[in-house]
């Protein structure tokens, strides 16, 4: 714990972030236990500053640490968070566990204690962003045991009208996800907040045969051919965006990799200075690691990015924050903004152009079981998930070659007929 030490309401409200790469903790002085944490700045250069009760209790030989959310400042006062860290510390010393201890506290707060529980999580930046988007402005001064289906339903009514049926799921599917947390996995959540049932538990569902409004949307199977690949290219080429976001676009193209694993790659992961580079991804998707062979085009583009970033840890940092990833909303921005530009020419998402990547390997003769161990889809035999540990380096780094030589041919515009959707010529895969 920090030797910080704060005792009045003027020194809570200049509590500063001291520049660590975590939080800065205060001590509150007289209060044992009670700490104030302060964040990291926001964009708009604010910290969000947290009341929390820390403690150790025995049971036996076993000794129990107790980190517990009282309540946000100035929502919850100097005062009341002494008076509540009180009644915490009474609480253990009687051998009940601090948390058992209801704060009253609101539904944000409640939000606040699952992010805290899952930040070891890849994605979960981005479902506090989406939460504090669309639920929190809506929800987060609720109870949480008061907010009723009605509630969830008229938060993804909000979004839904706004045209964006995946981002509805997403928050109901968020909600619904927090809930269950506390239900079935962490209790003393569900007691802290007098939480006995789920009212997003029902959202979602097909009713009578129908598919829910908050349902997934149909899979895709968008893909660019020939033409659209090189008008594309072109486009981005001439769209009025950082040339970084430009490369992350192209990467997911030359790679076949996710847009997520592309927007998050550290330096570190990337070997570039060698006779064959290399990107590893330590954890993906299916939870496990994942060896990227990089064609000379694949390299270039990651050259490109590194010496334009300004990051010492991303390689396609936010323009406000270098150590968030760009977003995947600006992505998919821009890859609206592309399309719409483009006549005659069925929008894609950035994921299509992983699908588009898969396809043109088929089409260029990579077989079909090595495209899948490009792409890192989970082997569906058991045998091969669990047994076959043969990473295939030889086979993926042909295959990425292969690709990356139709797509330098494909863009080599003296060539190309515009239009046209020019004839791939099958190539002798040789797998080992």
């Amino acid at each position: 714990m920090s030797n910080r030490a704060i005792s009045k309401d003027s020194q809570v409200k200049a509590a500063k972030h001291l520049g660590n790469k975590g939080e800065t903790e205060y001590r509150v002085a007289n209060s044992p236990g009670l700490i104030l944490v302060v964040g990291q700045p926001k964009r708009d250069g604010t910290s969000s500053k947290v009341w929390k009760f820390v403690a150790t209790r025995t049971l036996g030989r076993r000794r129990q640490k107790f980190r517990e959310r009282l309540g946000t400042y100035p929502t919850l006062s100097l005062k009341a968070a002494r008076d509540l860290a009180e009644q915490s510390s009474v609480a253990v010393k009687q051998g009940v566990a601090p948390c058992l201890v209801s704060n009253g506290g609101t539904f944000a707060d409640f939000v606040a204690d699952y992010l805290d529980d899952h930040r070891h999580l890849q994605n979960i930046l981005e479902y506090e962003r989406e939460l504090r988007k669309d639920a929190l402005p809506a929800l987060g001064h609720r109870k949480p045991r008061e907010i009723t289906p009605g509630d969830v339903d008229s938060v993804g009514t909000a979004v839904l009208e706004r045209g964006s049926k995946t981002m509805a799921h997403r928050i109901v599917g968020h909600i619904k996800a927090i809930y269950n947390y506390a239900l079935f996995d962490r209790l003393a959540l569900a007691e802290k907040y007098g939480i006995s049932s789920n009212p997003a538990d029902k959202l979602g569902r097909q009713r009578r045969g129908r598919p829910s409004r908050y349902g997934r949307n149909p899979p895709r199977d968008r893909t660019l051919d020939d033409g659209e690949i090189v008008t594309w290219w072109q486009a981005v080429d001439c769209s009025r965006v950082t040339r970084a976001t430009q490369l992350a676009l192209k990467l997911i193209l030359a790679t076949a990799q996710r847009p997520g694993e592309v927007r998050k790659t550290t330096r570190s992961q990337l070997v570039l200075d060698c006779a064959e580079p290399l990107w590893r991804l330590p954890k993906t998707k299916n939870g496990r690691p994942h060896l990227v062979p990089l064609s000379p085009m694949a390299a270039a583009l990651f050259q490109e990015a590194l010496y334009l970033s300004p990051s010492k840890q991303l390689v396609f940092p936010s323009p406000n924050h270098s150590n968030t990833p760009i977003s995947r909303y600006v992505l998919e921005k821009v890859q609206q903004r592309i399309f719409a530009k483009l006549a005659g020419i069925r929008p894609a998402t950035p994921h299509d152009l992983r699908r588009t990547a898969a396809t043109g390997m088929a089409a260029i003769g990579v077989p079909n079981d090595i495209i899948k161990v490009v792409l890192n889809h989970t082997p569906e035999d058991v045998t091969r998930r669990v047994y076959n540990l043969h990473d295939f380096a030889s086979e993926k780094r042909e295959a990425m070659d292969l690709w990356s030589e139709n797509l330098e041919n494909l863009l080599d515009f003296k060539n190309f007929q515009k239009g046209s959707s020019k004839k791939r010529s099958k190539k002798n895969f040789h797998q080992k």
